[in-house]
């Protein structure tokens, strides 16, 4: 900012302290506050104070990793040596590394230990470790790694016992692990445990589990070898659980339990196989299938499953076609209102038919207090090119036609004559991602903008490259609008 009356830039950054500094510094990576440290004489050493240490050297080498020498590798690890060994005393309070490059033999796996036990020794509290794979798919590929002669994995790192003995530790999290417990377990501070690809034994997670009796967030993903998971903490308020595919029993007692979220078969929501006990602080629930769930019968199972949590505030349900659900007759028919206390819900799926609306309609119908709408329509296809591939009736499509057509091609559903106690009195934002604009979209998108009389905002999110289609777009949606002060945000 330049002084009154002259040209001479005001440097207001100098006059912030060198804690602020510190601060500012430890939201970047740890070679980009190297090199900042180069801006000024008094930033040279303050990357030496900072308390987050983060490696992430994946972006960089993914492309060329495959030319890299044995000695480039090491020479990476040799600057992270540097940077841990120019801290001197000061403390470590968050150490990440991200290593792609990782190579999985005795010499990188002995440099990855000194680097925890480094870190421990400058009292870290909190510990990332990622090397795996890039190319490891949870869900097409869960058993994607090599095991040898000896029953052992050798594309994965192992991790040092000691880790498991370090008390002061609040938030680990480790990818592509092999874990190799100690015969004590010492993690009564721990409050944070994210395990995803890691291989163990069942009774091995289940001990470490155990082994965090103050543990409040907790999340396993793509853990191939675990069977049967049962966790029993009064203190957990968060469980995720992605992509484990061979479980077969889950059960949960946690009374304080605020988040859940499950991705994975349909089939595990049965209530033989998933259990959850005192589940009366249940708010947020977030559910993301693997596959498309088809049949009346998974749409009943997914039903009875989310009917058990009658005061969630926060709802997601994902699946290819979730928009399906109006497809289950009386749908959570068995109690008068189980989201009476719901404020957001996020529906994630294709909207291809006449379904899609059905099922909205159906869950505004069972949400009165719902506040915050969100859609994410889902491409229909996908070619084995991995690309997406879309209908031909799009908004920009030269036939541009009345977003109603007659009764009969669209069955019984009549819109017009559809009220919802949400859409008169509570909802206040709708947000709507990959909007294409064919016929069934622009129908569901017409009957919340000219229902939603409590609307203050609406933002979607098309994607489409002509101004003149933007311009149309814009025209018609602005035209729907029951509430002339509903703010309408479309890109």
């Amino acid at each position: 900012m330049a002084k009154p009356g002259g040209n001479a830039q005001v440097d207001r950054i100098s006059d912030l302290s060198d804690d602020i500094l510190i601060d500012i510094l430890s939201f970047l990576p740890t070679n980009q506050a190297f090199q900042a440290s180069i801006l000024s004489r008094r930033w040279r050493y303050l990357p030496l104070a900072i308390p987050t240490l983060e490696f992430d050297e994946r972006n960089s080498l993914i492309e060329k990793f495959n030319d890299w020498t044995m000695e480039d590798r090491y020479d990476v690890a040799s600057i992270i040596n540097l940077v841990l060994l120019s801290r001197r005393g000061a403390a470590i309070r968050t150490l990440r590394l991200f290593l792609a490059w990782y190579l999985f033999d005795s010499r990188g796996s002995a440099m990855v230990d000194r680097w925890i036990g480094f870190a421990m020794c400058h009292n870290v509290e909190e510990l990332h470790i990622d090397i795996t794979r890039c190319e490891y798919n949870l869900c097409y590929c869960p058993h994607s790694h090599h095991i040898c002669r000896d029953g052992g994995y050798i594309d994965f790192y192992i991790s040092p016992r000691s880790l498991f003995t370090y008390g002061s530790l609040r938030v680990l999290h480790l990818t592509g692990c092999q874990l190799h417990l100690a015969s004590v377990v010492n993690f009564g501070c721990l409050e944070t445990l994210s395990l995803s690809k890691v291989i163990a034994p069942e009774e091995t997670l289940q001990h470490l589990i155990y082994c965090c009796p103050n543990i409040k967030n907790l999340s396993l993903e793509g853990c191939t070898l675990l069977k049967i998971i049962t966790i029993s903490n009064p203190h957990l308020r968060s469980f995720i659980l992605r992509c484990c595919h061979d479980l077969e029993k889950v059960r949960i007692h946690a009374p304080v339990l605020r988040e859940l979220e499950y991705k994975g078969e349909v089939g595990m929501l049965e209530k033989s196989r998933f259990s959850v006990t005192d589940s009366t602080d249940l708010a947020s629930l977030n559910l993301d299938f693997c596959r498309a769930l088809d049949s009346d019968d998974e749409f009943a199972r997914l039903r009875e499953f989310v009917g058990k949590f009658l005061c969630l505030k926060v709802l997601s349900l994902s699946s290819k076609h979730i928009m399906g659900l109006a497809r289950t007759k009386d749908l959570f028919a068995s109690v008068p209102f189980p989201f009476y206390e719901l404020k957001r819900m996020e529906l994630k799926g294709t909207a291809n038919d006449i379904t899609a609306i059905g099922a909205v309609v159906t869950l505004l119908k069972s949400t009165p207090s719902l506040e915050v709408l969100s859609l994410l329509f889902m491409p229909s296809t996908y070619n084995e090119q991995n690309q997406w591939e879309h209908d031909d009736e799009e908004i920009g499509h030269p036939n541009l036609q009345n977003v109603i057509k007659d009764e009969e091609e669209f069955g019984h559903l009549n819109l017009q004559n559809i009220t919802t106690e949400c859409l008169q009195y509570r909802l206040k934002r709708i947000n709507i991602v990959h909007f294409k604009g064919h016929m069934v979209q622009r129908m569901l998108v017409k009957f919340l903008l000219g229902n939603a009389m409590a609307l203050e905002k609406m933002f979607v999110a098309g994607g489409m490259a002509s101004i003149s289609h933007h311009l149309k777009v814009m025209e018609e949606l602005l035209s729907w609008r029951a509430n002339p002060l509903t703010e309408i945000l479309y890109c």
